[in-house]
């Protein structure tokens, strides 16, 4: 089943290095889509190659007040400091 663009929008497409959700200390994929979420957004199509992610949000509208904060997740000497807060 194809889907027409007027369905896709508003969308969002987001293109990270791979690292920041594989190898951050405060930011896994599981985060990064509860920032997502939490902003309204739906992903709607995910991808990995070997050094990017990809995805495809589409906005749903909901909204939620919620504060991220810089937290480590994943600690580790060889971990990245990639993070998403505010």
């Amino acid at each position: 089943m194809k889907t027409s663009t007027h369905e896709l929008f508003p969308a969002l497409f987001i293109v990270l290095p791979l690292p920041c959700v594989s190898n951050s200390r405060y930011l896994t994929q599981e985060r990064f889509l509860e920032v997502m979420k939490s902003l309204g957004y739906q992903v709607l199509r995910s991808k990995e190659s070997k050094r990017m992610a990809y995805w495809l949000f589409q906005w749903g509208g909901q909204l939620e007040e919620k504060t991220w904060k810089k937290e480590v997740i994943n600690d580790g000497k060889t971990r990245n400091n990639f993070a998403i807060y505010n």
